[in-house]
């Protein structure tokens, strides 16, 4: 039993080893490379600077590539195992699929661990340390609305973009405070433009398919009332509105080092939850950071999950070919990552519950991997 259990892990590492190699390279190419191509080509960083940022780099592409790699490795072992009859050959001796198949399912739970720390910890930190190296070049107060994070470098205001594609904004939140710190006004719109208008020191927001709230009680607009800022007076009334375009102007001051702060999906486990604090004292939506605190615990079992499903995934293949194992693999991914990207389109959304959903494809496979795999241990009866 011992010679199996290492033949089947010598096997499934073996594989893992090289595929966490060929699915790092792909994501270098196609996204790590992307911040600092440019400046390379114009001569504006080093080689030496390039490879510090990779290696920066190297945990967050780790936390994608772990488990896309663990998911081909077992769809290719076990579809190879499958399709020259070893399987049948064990279970012929005596041996369950399952007490043959426990190392790997113990491999998946050590993955997930080892996904959790770098998820939680390891690739935020690691993330703005490549981003810190980097540094930033731009003055433009526009590029401070980095989609994702809390902004609030313009005076008594906070502000959260879900999207940005240069000018254009989608999923807008604006929340106006007094110089009390107690809010007072709030503006979440659709989509949007934002333009710089430098002489007059301000950047300008047009607004589409906006809901405008706003206080209308006189602590809002009067003096000091002894409220600790953030308290809500019992008489506060809201006045809505919802208007097709709005237009709202917002001063800006020095541009600097806030360029480097990062947004909800850089942040380590412990400062989503200290933005958590701060955005409920601002009684500002916490949805976005809901679903990240989420997303990143979530994502930590994709391992477990990718095992217990490609598992019988692999041996119903019944395959030797490499090429249908990693097109099974990148299916079955393609609909674990599709799904959390739909959650996270959603993560302004409060009515939808995108930090619910985002666990949803952890739950099906789960769920599901045992019981294929139950199939598949009955199918080696037969």
């Amino acid at each position: 039993m011992r010679t199996l259990h290492f033949y089947l892990l010598q096997q499934v590492l073996t594989v893992l080893a090289a595929a966490i190699g060929v699915f790092v390279g792909v994501l270098l190419l196609g996204n790590a490379l992307k911040d600092i191509l440019a400046l390379l080509v114009n001569q504006q960083i080093s080689i030496a600077i390039v490879i510090k940022v990779l290696l920066f780099q190297l945990p967050w592409l780790l936390s994608f590539a772990v488990p896309l790699a663990i998911l081909a490795a077992v769809l290719l072992v076990f579809g190879r195992l499958s399709a020259d009859q070893e399987l049948t050959a064990i279970h012929s001796g005596g041996i369950s699929l399952t007490g043959f198949a426990w190392p790997v399912l113990a491999v998946g739970l050590a993955a997930s661990l080892i996904s959790g720390w770098i998820n939680l910890d390891l690739a935020p930190r690691c993330r703005i340390a490549s981003k810190q190296v980097i540094g930033s070049l731009a003055t433009d107060p526009v590029d401070l609305l980095v989609p994702g994070r809390y902004i609030r470098e313009f005076p008594q205001w906070t502000i959260y973009v879900a999207d940005k594609d240069g000018d254009l904004l989608k999923g807008v939140l604006l929340y106006r405070y007094d110089e009390h710190g107690r809010l007072v006004q709030r503006l979440q719109a659709a989509t949007g433009e934002v333009r710089l208008q430098s002489g007059a020191g301000t950047v300008e927001f047009t607004l589409r398919k906006v809901q405008f709230y706003w206080r209308s009680d006189t602590a809002a607009e009067g003096g000091d009332t002894g409220r600790v800022a953030g308290d809500e007076p019992a008489e506060t009334v809201w006045e809505t509105m919802l208007s097709g375009e709005h237009r709202e102007r917002l001063a800006f001051g020095r541009v600097g080092d806030q360029l480097i702060k990062p947004d909800l999906s850089e942040m380590t486990y412990g400062q989503l939850l200290t933005e958590l604090q701060q955005v409920r004292q601002e009684n500002a939506d916490d949805t976005p950071i809901v679903f990240h605190l989420h997303r990143q615990v979530a994502s930590s079992f994709a391992c477990f999950g990718f095992v217990l499903i490609g598992m019988p995934l692999g041996i119903r293949a019944h395959r030797r070919e490499t090429s249908v194992g990693l097109a099974l693999a990148l299916a079955v991914a393609l609909i674990y990552y599709a799904f959390q990207a739909f959650a996270q389109s959603l993560d302004t959304n409060a009515a939808a519950h995108p930090h619910l959903l985002v666990w949803l494809p952890n739950f099906v496979f789960i769920g599901l991997g045992p019981w294929l795999f139950w199939r598949a241990n009955r199918g080696l009866h037969s």
